[in-house]
């Protein structure tokens, strides 16, 4: 409840893994941080986030825990009509680490240059990776970020991130279409 003022002042919500993260946030003056307790984010977080803002940052560790949960907040958020953006940390940081070697001003700064539209982030993911995949691990991992996709309300939305998975990945754009007609069914 201390964050909403600025939640609604900002509108954006941060999201961090645990409490102590929101408490050095509030600290070093980033009052739209709020936690899920150290509990995974549910439906019920998502919904009471959504009466206050539909942006979200997840800021995370950057750690595989930190993409993991990053991933399970993307589709949650995506499936209750937020627009979640994702913020990772080096390493060997979670935010109150990072506070206290950089500073709030310097973490302020991370999270509005870094923080990035959570289905680019997946994308830049399997973009990294996309040469190592046989065309059968490819496919699945398209279709999963398809799936993503198909959350959008958006249809110019959806297409412009269309427009880029097919760049990024060499995929025509009518095939991408195609495969999310069939999955939104």
């Amino acid at each position: 409840y201390q964050a909403k003022k600025a939640v609604r002042d900002k509108d954006r919500i941060i999201l961090t893994e645990g409490y102590t993260d929101v408490i050095a946030l509030h600290q070093a003056g980033i009052e739209e941080a709020v936690s899920a307790s150290g509990t995974a984010l549910t439906e019920g977080h998502v919904l009471k986030i959504k009466r206050f803002t539909k942006n979200i940052v997840l800021l995370f560790d950057g750690d595989g825990a930190g993409q993991r949960a990053a991933k399970k907040g993307i589709e949650l958020c995506l499936r209750m009509g937020l627009f979640p953006k994702i913020c990772l940390l080096p390493d060997d940081h979670d935010p109150d680490s990072y506070i206290h070697k950089f500073g709030g001003q310097h973490l302020t700064d991370h999270i509005n240059s870094n923080a990035q539209d959570a289905i680019y982030y997946e994308l830049s993911l399997l973009a990294r990776i996309a040469s190592t995949l046989d065309p059968q691990k490819m496919a699945l991992e398209v279709e999963e970020l398809l799936g993503l996709v198909a959350f959008v309300s958006s249809p110019i939305q959806r297409g412009i991130y269309i427009k880029q998975i097919g760049h990024e990945l060499s995929i025509d754009e009518e095939i991408l279409h195609s495969e999310l007609r069939r999955i939104k069914g």
